[in-house]
């Protein structure tokens, strides 16, 4: 192994290190912790993510977890990528971009700071495709706000947008690699709304306005 592989290694080693763990800092019960001094994880849908604080703690922290996390998956897909990527061709950015973009929404889904149980991942591979397919994200968002207009469900406009991102990559942003990550990036944000489906299903889904028990 040349002197160069092993460099380039590293440095995706140790990318991947810093995007995990900028990632993985738990906005939600941190904001919930400074606000109200509760766990929003013992209140609502049990989850970190932005919109169970907006259901537990209000509009302002909820706007606060939002901005947050959709800045961790863009700070990571696009300053630490482009700080890591220093020295090598420009051809090699975009698989920078993803590595740390996966990384950061990895460590949000799942962060070594609340024992490997985090958010769903939609604010931050939002910022992530900020960075990486910009016009694919801000259609995928407009798709999410009609769905939540129309059916006041987040989480199945979550789904729906999430599933749609692979679709407006392909039409709009086509790269290989940009549409595989965006294959696995929806996947991601529906595996993690597998308890949101069963309760879509059986009717017992939260909308918008409403309080959880």
């Amino acid at each position: 192994m040349t002197i160069e592989i092993l460099s380039l290694i590293l440095k995706i080693l140790a990318m991947v290190a810093v995007s995990y763990l900028l990632g993985a800092i738990p906005t939600g019960f941190i904001i919930g912790k400074l606000t109200k001094n509760i766990d929003v994880r013992e209140f609502g849908s049990g989850n970190v993510g932005a919109a169970n604080v907006f259901r537990v703690l209000g509009i302002i922290p909820g706007i606060m977890t939002l901005i947050i996390d959709i800045a961790k998956g863009l700070i990571c897909a696009s300053i630490i990528a482009a700080f890591f990527h220093r020295g090598y061709s420009a051809q090699f950015y975009n698989l920078f971009q993803i590595i740390a973009g996966t990384s950061s929404i990895i460590g949000h889904n799942w962060t070594i700071f609340l024992d490997f149980k985090g958010g769903k991942g939609v604010a931050t591979s939002a910022g992530v495709f900020l960075a990486i397919s910009p016009i694919p994200i801000l259609l995928c968002i407009a798709v999410w706000g009609i769905c939540a207009l129309i059916t006041r469900y987040v989480s199945l406009s979550s789904i729906v947008a999430a599933v749609s991102l692979p679709v407006f990559i392909g039409v709009f942003n086509f790269r290989i690699g940009n549409l595989a990550f965006g294959i696995i990036a929806a996947v991601f944000v529906v595996i993690r709304h597998k308890g949101n489906i069963e309760r879509l299903l059986n009717g017992t889904e939260n909308k918008i306005g409403k309080t959880s028990p």
